[in-house]
């Protein structure tokens, strides 16, 4: 089969930025969905190679404590498999690119993340942590020499390394975040969802954190997370994004080239989006999901001007991808 498509750079005055591949009949569509947004993507959190360091299991609570065995399996950078007890305040639930599908979010292992939203890059200090989390300390402690041999520390980098032996990278007040609007970075196609934070029946009510595999928008609004999310999982965009996205990996800097009206809760389009949205995270069942992706796309199709004959075109065609 042969298809005839255009070719156009996303930026119309700079030919060196990404190339839109698209059907002639689609071309004003993905004129109108390219431009700018006032969102900014970021990488999940990075350990700077020390994954079986920091990736765990835990095995059962005991008390104010919990008893963790770190993930050494599949780990470029081999360490000593070790049972140790920690207490529960810097352990999060891990999400991992393969723990996302479409507004689904599961996860299977925990990170031990010794950092707040208050000390960002920096983590707590070794005077606080061994005050607040003892065990923590003392299990971060006897890994010393691994975490000093870390390469993944660059630049600037690697003083905070040198002053926190136990720190880990990408960072900041964003990875605290309420709500996260995210996707898989190694992937074929645009797969969206809201990671937020649950009850766990081992360490509480905790913020689930995204590793670096994982690219996202952060917010404190549910509303503006679901909206966003609501946005970029309709299959205009997603049709959109997969017209100029690299074929295997997706990263933070997908989401400049949109053209993404920010959320305004006195919108009743908005708040629409982010309602189906949310809505489609609620439910497990293949048909329902079905019925509100439609009516997502009709919404966007609203939002962003598009014919319902363009939108039933790029559903047609996203089937196809």
């Amino acid at each position: 089969d042969v298809e005839h498509m255009i070719a156009f750079p996303t930026d119309k005055q700079d030919s060196t930025s990404l190339w839109v591949n698209s059907p002639q009949q689609l071309v004003a569509v993905i004129d109108q969905l390219l431009g700018s947004n006032p969102y900014k993507a970021r990488t999940g959190v990075f350990t700077g190679g020390a994954n079986a360091v920091y990736w765990m299991n835990i095995l059962e609570r005991t008390g104010d404590t919990i008893k963790v065995r770190n993930i050494v399996e599949r780990a470029k950078r081999k360490v000593e498999a070790v049972t140790a007890e920690l207490e529960p305040t810097f352990v999060y639930p891990l999400v991992q690119g393969s723990d996302i599908a479409q507004w689904s979010v599961h996860t299977k292992s925990y990170i031990l993340c010794p950092h707040t939203a208050e000390t960002k890059m920096y983590p707590v200090d070794e005077r606080t942590l061994k005050a607040e989390a003892p065990k923590t300390f003392d299990y971060l402690a006897q890994f010393r020499a691994d975490l000093d041999a870390r390469k993944g520390f660059a630049g600037w980098e690697k003083e905070i390394q040198a002053q926190h032996f136990y720190s880990i990278l990408r960072i900041g007040e964003y990875t605290f975040s309420s709500y996260k609007v995210a996707w898989r970075y190694i992937a074929q196609s645009f797969i969206t969802a809201v990671i937020t934070s649950a009850q766990d029946s081992l360490i509480g009510h905790k913020l689930y954190i995204p590793n670096e595999k994982i690219m996202y928008v952060g917010t404190d609004c549910r509303e503006e997370a679901y909206y966003l999310c609501g946005v970029l999982s309709s299959s205009p965009v997603s049709y959109c994004v997969k017209c100029y996205m690299n074929p295997t990996s997706i990263s933070a800097h997908v989401l400049d080239k949109l053209n993404i009206p920010k959320y305004d809760p006195s919108n009743a389009l908005h708040q629409r989006i982010a309602t189906i949205c949310e809505a489609g995270h609620a439910t497990a069942d293949a048909d329902q999901r079905a019925v509100l992706q439609s009516d997502l796309d009709t919404a966007i199709g609203q939002l962003y001007g598009i014919p319902a004959d363009s939108i039933r075109l790029i559903q047609t065609s996203l089937e196809k991808l």
